[in-house]
């Protein structure tokens, strides 16, 4: 560039990257969210930064890993030249994954033909192919950086599901069936109020209720027992949300989808729930969470590293009355020790 018009074009490529910076960001705080709500990564803290859009989210956690990553990248690369490899191998991987994606979804929910799928999506995954085999000469220049990025996000991803299906298990092995509730509240006194517990599953009683059985012996005059479920769409619709069902006198059972691109708000699932006339007014509500202390027992093995990271990560993930939007002044948590096999 003529020197003259070197000022002009700093400022107009320091603008373009602001504009590109800006996009990257909220992809990422996009996709944490969707893996969040996919059950790929432990709970994080969104914040939800309009009340018009909904897609509007700020996730303090992962600005924090990309500020962290930027400032690594300048240290050890030092210049735009140095990251071409990087930022080669990364853009076509993901053109490459982008295709194969997308066929999948072509065959198996737009229920294309076998053929079809393969003469539109082949044709691309072919030649984006040759260009993932011509980065592979790029690896050690830098090329490097997006894989060892994107194992360590699967290695989290694996230890997360894992350790998830783990808890799920030992928790089904010690819940109680719904079905035995009623022999559970007999003879309870009963104090006046609402109670809402939550649960991942409603077959089962909440182990926050069966906490508050042992130790406080008492049960409100309404109990709803909540499951928030994350359907694998991007959004349900607000009006059929929540479904409600009265399994006895007192006692609620609701239901609350929400797509893995919303943010499950509990506030909003009830006023839902009400429309149905049957959980009467929710100005007055008590919420009861269930806090899991999970512990890996000692072992031998790749398994044992990957149980200590999952306790880790559930004990440091963020609490459900913050990330379901409780209001916290009315929360009550109850933890159970869990100690996994």
């Amino acid at each position: 560039a003529p020197q003259a018009a070197l000022a002009p074009l700093v400022l107009l490529a320091t603008a373009a990257t602001v504009i590109a910076s800006q996009a990257t960001i909220s992809g990422a705080f996009s996709v944490t969210r969707q893996a969040v709500q996919l059950d790929l990564l432990p709970r994080v803290r969104i914040v939800q930064t309009s009340d018009r859009e909904h897609g509007q989210i700020y996730v303090p956690s992962t600005n924090l890993v990309l500020l962290l990553a930027a400032v690594a990248f300048v240290l050890v690369f030092r210049s735009s030249s140095a990251l071409t490899a990087a930022y080669g191998a990364s853009v076509v991987g993901t053109m490459f994954i982008t295709s194969l994606l997308g066929a999948v979804v072509a065959r198996h929910v737009w229920n294309w033909s076998l053929w079809r799928a393969t003469a539109v999506f082949g044709f691309f995954a072919l030649v984006e192919f040759a260009f993932v085999v011509g980065n592979a000469t790029k690896i050690p220049a830098g090329g490097w950086v997006p894989l060892v990025l994107a194992l360590c996000l699967y290695v989290v991803f694996l230890a997360w599901r894992d350790g998830r299906g783990r808890l799920r298990s030992e928790l089904r092995s010690r819940a109680v069936p719904m079905s035995r509730l009623p022999e559970l509240l007999a003879g309870i006194t009963r104090v006046p109020g609402t109670a809402v517990f939550l649960v991942s599953d409603l077959r089962y009683v909440p182990t926050a209720l069966l906490r508050n059985l042992k130790y406080n012996h008492v049960v409100h005059e309404k109990v709803v027992v909540l499951q928030l479920s994350i359907e694998r769409q991007p959004r349900v619709d607000t009006l059929g949300r929540s479904t409600v069902e009265t399994t006895l006198e007192g006692v609620h059972l609701v239901r609350a989808r929400f797509g893995f691109m919303e943010t499950p708000d509990v506030t909003d699932a009830l006023r839902s729930a009400a429309r149905s006339g049957r959980l009467g007014s929710l100005r007055e509500l008590s919420f009861f969470v269930g806090q899991h202390l999970v512990r890996a027992r000692p072992r031998t093995g790749w398994q044992a590293p990957a149980l200590n990271a999952f306790a880790w990560m559930q004990r440091r993930s963020t609490q459900a009355a913050e990330f379901f939007n409780m209001p916290t002044q009315r929360v009550m948590v109850l933890a159970t020790e869990v100690e996994l096999r």
